[in-house]
Parts: C-alpha cells; sequence; structure tokens
C-alpha cells in the first residue's frame, strides 16, 4: 500500500507583488528566506500527516509506505504511478485541502483521477 501527500508551493507567493484591498492596491514583498521558511513549514505538516497515517495503519497491522511528493501534481503522480508500479486501486479523498468551494461535486484532483486512471478508483468524503 503506497499513500502519498502531494506538498504544494503555488499558494506562497514570492518576491513582489501587488493585492487590492477595498480597491486599493497594495505592493508587498516577501523575502527568499521567508518564502524558503514557509516551505520548511509546510513540509513538516506533510511529514506530520504522512507519519499520522503511517501509525494508524501500523497499528492495524498493515504495511505502508509513505511519501512526499513535491514537483508534480497530485493526478499525474497517481496517473504515472498506476502506470509503473502497477495498481490496481486508488482511494482518494472527494476534496483536497485546497478545495475553494463545498459547491463542487468533487474536488479536481478526484475528478481527474476518476477521468484518466485506468484503474479501480474508489472516492471517500
Amino acid at each position: 500500500m503506497i499513500v502519498f501527500h502531494s506538498v504544494k508551493y503555488e499558494a506562497i507567493p514570492s518576491g513582489t507583488f501587488m493585492a487590492s484591498s477595498f480597491s486599493v492596491p497594495h505592493i508587498y514583498s516577501i523575502s527568499d528566506p521567508d518564502v524558503q521558511r514557509i516551505k520548511e513549514v509546510y513540509e513538516k505538516n506533510a511529514q506530520m500527516i504522512v507519519n499520522r497515517v503511517e501509525d494508524i495503519f501500523k497499528e492495524q497491522g498493515l504495511d505502508v509506505e509513505t511519501r512526499l511528493i513535491f514537483d508534480e501534481t497530485p493526478g499525474s503522480y497517481i496517473k504515472k504511478t498506476v502506470k509503473h508500479e502497477n495498481i490496481d486501486l486508488v482511494i482518494v479523498g472527494s476534496k483536497g485541502l485546497h478545495s475553494l468551494t463545498e459547491e463542487f461535486l468533487l474536488g479536481s484532483v478526484a475528478e481527474k483521477v476518476l477521468r484518466h486512471t485506468p484503474c479501480d478508483v474508489l472516492v471517500i468524503r
């Protein structure tokens, strides 16, 4: 069994960026050391998630391999892993951490996995 967590950095603004507040633009700047510290927090939280999942499986006497994924989207990683590692079942959550609204039936990762993965897929809420 393989459990993975995708560490995504898209939400971290880097360099100089502009944001509006009450239609008044503001220019902000985040230093490279600050961006690095934010990435470290993301990675630490991701590692805590996979460690907890590993503990849960081990408590039930199940073997599990955990992975942190950094440079691929979850959908493309799942598709590639299914093909190269001969996976026969993918279990995916219906919504991830980055879901913006509760109105969608499925999150974007679950939707992509259902449409493009050549094995059985179990979507959970």
